[in-house]
């Protein structure tokens, strides 16, 4: 009997490794109980804040980094920070961010960093799983009502109406 390659075999031939990045222990220990589940995932970093990843990510050779940071936006020693964002993507990260609370202007600036997408953490789990696979694989995602948070932006560039229900879609 033959198996089909599970995504992680196909897309990389090993489990991507992520890191994470959330102040609430449950919740942290509930995103990786949730990509370890899905298959395709070894997280090999979490903690609390920011600062501290990015230490570690600097002790780290560019081999034994993770290829993923799943980063809560809101924590509990003040917002992520979009430069050091900006620093861990342009040194080729990939995030993906998972908060519970969505400022348009911080949003914007993670975008601007090179964040590559945001889920909400009232969102279901498979979507999550759905984002860190799309962003892992160098895709961008972002849920339907951050979208429209940020259409409704009064600063945010002027769409035509097609361009406006695409976003919103």
């Amino acid at each position: 009997m033959t198996v089909p390659p599970r995504w992680d075999t196909i897309t990389y031939g090993v489990a991507v490794p992520v890191a994470v990045v959330e102040d609430h222990v449950l919740v942290r220990e509930g995103i990786i109980a949730t990509l370890e589940a899905a298959g395709g995932f070894q997280v090999v970093a979490a903690t609390g804040n920011l600062m501290d990843f990015h230490k570690w990510w600097k002790a780290r050779p560019a081999t034994a980094r993770p290829r993923l940071l799943l980063l809560d936006l809101l924590l509990e020693d003040g917002d992520a920070d979009p430069n050091v964002v900006e620093t861990l993507t342009g040194q080729g990260l990939k995030v993906l961010v998972v908060s519970g609370l969505t400022s348009t202007p911080l949003a914007r600036a993670m975008l601007a960093a090179g964040v590559s997408g945001f889920v909400a953490k009232h969102d279901r789990s498979n979507d999550l799983v759905a984002a860190a696979r799309a962003v892992a694989g160098g895709n961008d995602w972002m849920t339907p009502q951050l979208a429209q948070v940020l259409a409704q932006d009064a600063r945010r560039p002027m769409l035509s109406d097609q361009e406006e229900r695409a976003l919103i879609l």
